[in-house]
Order: structure tokens, then sequence, then C-alpha cells
């Protein structure tokens, strides 16, 4: 296992080890699945997969994961899609072009308000590692 969770008081803090760029953020959304499906189990829906791209401007590590994060908070939240998986991630200098699998669900328990700079941590040096708080 590539991620793995540790103990925090009220939020959830995720940790990523990855060997590759594209590894990490499928790691990342396995985690973010595995807390998706703790909140939302109960809920039968058939789930069409779709493909999506979207663009993250960036100018650090830090700030690609940050945007990234709250990329797919806003994605859940607001159009009900749910990333599940990064076909591909492209970075152009200060820009990463992202295509994505996932599905659109009708309803959802809100679970992740929001990525959170408390004991952030990304380090992109020689392999892919990260710490989060997600704020619930």
């Amino acid at each position: 296992m590539a991620y793995y969770f540790e103990d925090h008081t009220a939020d959830i803090m995720i940790v990523i080890e990855s060997n590759s760029l594209l590894s990490f953020f499928n790691d990342l959304l396995e985690a973010l699945w595995q807390i998706f499906l703790s909140k939302n189990e109960d809920q039968k829906q058939d789930f069409v997969e779709k493909k999506m791209e979207f663009q993250i401007n960036f100018d650090n590590n830090e700030e690609l994961v940050f945007n990234f994060l709250s990329k797919y908070v806003y994605l859940l939240e607001v159009e009900r899609f749910v990333m599940k998986e990064v076909e591909k991630v492209e970075i152009f200098q200060k820009n990463a072009l992202f295509l994505v699998k996932g599905f659109w669900v009708k309803k959802i328990v809100s679970f992740i308000k929001a990525p959170t700079y408390h004991n952030f941590e990304v380090d992109f040096d020689g392999y892919y590692k990260c710490r989060v708080v997600l704020d619930v």
C-alpha cells in the first residue's frame, strides 16, 4: 500500500509515498476513495464511468497537490463527480494537465470540506511523498 492514514484529533491525515507522479495521484485518489466508501457505503447507485480533463496552475509542488485536492473537493461537492483514477498527468512549466476517470453520483454524504495546510508536507525529490490533513 502506497498510502496510509495517521491518527489525528478531529480530521483525517493521509500519508502518500509513491515512485512516480502518476502513481502518487492514483494512490492519493485510492485513499480518498476509501474515505468516500466509508461515508457512502449504504448508497446503492449505478456508477457510469466518465472521463474528464482539467488543468491546474501551480507555482510549486505543494501548490500542485493542494490545488489537486481542492479540485477533487470541488468536483465532488459541486459537480457530483468522483475522481477514481488519473490516466495521464502532463506538466508544462507551471501548468498540469490531468486526464481522469470517474463517475457522476446522484447523491453523496459530504465528508471532506477541504485540504488544510496544517502538517502539510510535499517532497518530490527522487520519490513522491506527501502528508496532508483533510478537514472533515
